[in-house]
């Protein structure tokens, strides 16, 4: 389940920056997304 939340992610525009162990015996993890940039694109038409 959990990699197909990450594959979502991913394909969503977001991108893994970090993971950690929170807890070893729970194994519990954390994960940090950051939503790329998309840049935008300023045309000027001098006509």
């Amino acid at each position: 389940m959990l990699g197909l939340l990450v594959d979502t992610l991913l394909g969503e525009g977001f991108r893994l920056v970090s993971t950690r162990t929170v807890s070893s015996e729970e194994k519990v993890e954390c994960y940090t997304f950051e939503r790329n940039k998309i840049p935008h694109v300023l045309t000027i038409n001098d006509s």
